[in-house]
């Protein structure tokens, strides 16, 4: 039964017993408070109103499903689980009920960046469950099914969803083509994250050959980023399909699109600052080092075979402060555009625009001049510390700290998506700062507008590129360039010595010398991690330290300040080899295939060495490394031990606080 009709047998129910107010009236005009305010991002009030339909109201199932929803927005996902398991469970046999309930929990799951962590609310295997039942109350329900699929794909179970998806074709494929190809397509993200590029790529293509959408050539340009390194038709069909995607976009909204009539892509801020001085201008950072070339042409040292492809020369980057007169950013990765212009910056045609929206969204003015440091993957250890919190550093130095700025505003992360993130920005190095940061949330579903300015600091790579490594190379936009590392280190190392915790680095120290990454229980990591620690443990002593990530941030740093030799598998943690003493050395076990080359790249910014143990099997990007062997522990314990021999004769018997203050 609809509102209307509830609403009406609710009146005749109770008569003229209330004739000073008519029940109809007023929860109609319940309803219609509680829209408002979810149309308002009250989500407060909305779940105040809805609560008082749902008591007023029980049987009206649609409502429970609005109260949860509202609940969600407002960031109470423990709340709106308890209210989706009430109706479900009231209603148990109800197939379109569990069908939505199931689509709930996978669009959560899907947007990570809008609900944190579901996961500490609901168990995956509650999740699943919730999906399955759904699946048997409604066998032949096709959406529903593949919703399971998608599910199962999001938990990491790749074979099982691989197997639906197959099934799902055999048996609902022939129905209606758009609907296949989002299959396909699905099927092809999960293929994918299995591992099985081969079989992903022939489906993209057969789906991007039937339909030449933007949408469906990024698919293709994802499934080579992916399983072919620093691949040439990635880089392509990523570049038309974001210059295809923006021209495609609405210009209908005249606030957004002002003079131009039709969308285009900029990927060069300089070059828009001499072609529209009007409304952007740059100020270069570093006219110093720019396009200097930095790196090591005899570095790393192979343990196994050698890698045919592998970047060790770099041009450093143009660093820019720019100012764009009248600005908007939308989407999780703050896209910056400014009238039908969409601006990538250092992301080049990599750009994340699966959550920008070109429509109608709601907008939010911010009535200040403005600096943003929101960018992709902002959430992610290695995004945040090389990429977001620089860009942060350099504004503070640049403009924020300046006279006649004081008003600027600055557009910061939610509390709550990463613990690096709070962690970070309740230092009191950003005291003078905090009483100006505006959260940046709900980007999905909201679009910020800054009408006196926005200001950004971003990095552009040369076209020019003589070395080949930086330019056509889509991994490459989230390699900071060389100053940033240095920067980030001498925050976090002056950070230490203003708290008189920066360690004694006595040349005879060596307690805490070796660093390893551990990457226990989770993506690319060894399945026997714990027998590798307890070989090394035993190996090395007291010179051994485990970094498993949970530790206080500035521990963590004061961890790797002692280090000269970093070891683990290809992760995030590995980014804090950064922080290590100079000259050290980093030992780890690539992936395979080797597609993203971050950590060989802050070797070179950092001027040290590393050794890639090619000899052990490596993981694919999404899986997980093979069970070690007795004899590859042995062999990593061995090139530890090299690196280790190696650094302390480079730097002839280790480093002082001195070679820190150098830097």
């Amino acid at each position: 039964m609809n509102i209307l009709g509830l609403l009406t047998a609710l009146a005749l129910a109770t008569g003229h017993a209330a004739a000073q107010q008519d029940p109809r009236e007023l929860l109609e005009a319940i309803y219609s408070n509680a829209k408002a305010a979810y149309a308002e991002r009250n989500f407060v009030e909305a779940v105040k109103n809805f609560e008082l339909l749902k008591t007023n109201i029980p049987e009206w199932k649609d409502n429970y499903f609005n109260l949860a929803t509202a609940h969600l927005y407002g960031g109470s996902i423990g709340q709106a689980f308890e209210v989706l398991d009430e109706v479900v469970t009231k209603y148990p046999e109800d197939a379109e009920l569990a069908s939505k309930y199931c689509s709930i929990i996978a669009s959560m799951l899907n947007q990570p960046n809008d609900f944190v962590y579901p996961e500490r609310y609901k168990s995956s295997q509650a999740m699943l469950n919730v999906c399955i039942k759904a699946v048997k109350l409604a066998p032949e329900d096709a959406q529903v099914y593949i919703t399971l699929a998608s599910l199962l794909t999001l938990l990491k179970e790749y074979k099982a969803a691989i197997s639906i998806f197959d099934d799902w074709l055999l048996r609902f494929g022939h129905e209606n083509a758009e609907a296949t190809r989002g299959a396909k397509n699905s099927l092809t993200e999960t293929l994918v994250r299995n591992g099985d590029y081969d079989r992903a790529f022939e489906l993209a293509l057969e789906v991007f050959e039937q339909d030449p959408s933007p949408e469906n050539r990024q698919k293709v340009a994802y499934v080579r980023k992916i399983g072919w390194p620093i691949d040439l038709m990635a880089w392509e069909y990523q570049k038309e399909s974001v210059e295809q995607m923006v021209a495609g976009y609405d210009t209908s909204n005249p606030l957004i699109c002002k003079t131009n009539k039709q969308w285009r892509v900029a990927f060069n801020y300089s070059q828009e600052a001499t072609l529209h001085p009007d409304k952007i201008s740059v100020s270069l950072l570093n006219p110093e080092t720019a396009y200097k070339t930095y790196g090591n042409p005899n570095d790393p040292v192979f343990v196994g075979p050698e890698l045919k492809i592998y970047p060790r020369m770099y041009h450093e980057r143009w660093i820019h402060l720019v100012n764009i007169q009248d600005a908007f950013i939308s989407g999780h990765p703050g896209i910056i555009h400014s009238d039908c212009t969409l601006y990538t910056g250092s992301h080049h045609v990599n750009t994340d625009l699966q959550s920008f929206r070109d429509k109608e969204t709601e907008i939010r003015e911010i009535p200040y001049r403005a600096v943003s440091i929101i960018q992709h993957q902002t959430r992610n250890y290695y995004h945040w510390m090389l990429e977001a919190l620089p860009k942060l550093l350099l504004l503070k130095k640049h403009l924020l700290d300046l006279q006649g700025y004081e008003d600027v505003r600055i557009i910061v992360p939610e509390k709550g998506i990463a613990g690096c993130i709070d962690a970070t920005l309740n230092m009191p190095e950003f005291d003078s700062l905090r009483h100006r940061f505006i959260p940046y949330t709900l980007p999905t579903n909201t679009r910020y507008h800054f009408p006196k300015g926005l200001h950004v600091v971003d990095w552009i790579h040369p076209l020019d590129d003589t070395h080949q490594t930086l330019h056509k190379n889509l991994w490459s936009a989230y390699w900071p360039p060389r100053e940033i590392h240095h920067l980030v280190r001498s925050f976090f190392h002056d950070a230490l010595k203003s708290r008189n915790r920066f360690p004694s680095l006595s040349p005879n120290n060596h307690v805490g010398e070796i660093v390893y990454v551990s990457r226990l229980n989770t993506v690319r990591g060894f399945p026997n991690e714990a027998e590798l620690l307890e070989y090394l443990s035993q190996r090395f002593g007291e010179r051994l330290q485990i970094h498993t990530g949970s530790e206080e941030q500035l521990e963590q740093v004061a961890i790797f300040t002692r280090a000269r030799v970093v070891a683990g598998t290809h992760g995030a943690g590995l980014m804090n080899y950064i922080f290590a003493q100079p000259g050290a050395a980093l030992v780890f076990v690539p992936m395979n295939p080797l597609i993203e080359f971050c950590f060989g790249h802050i070797v070179s910014a950092m001027e040290g060495t590393h050794y890639l143990l090619t000899s052990i099997p490596g993981s694919h990007y999404h899986g997980i490394y093979e069970t070690l062997s007795k004899s590859e522990m042995i062999v990593m314990g061995n090139t530890i031990e090299t690196a280790l021999e190696d650094v302390l004769s480079r730097n002839e018997g280790g480093a002082t606080e001195l070679d820190h203050e150098e830097l």
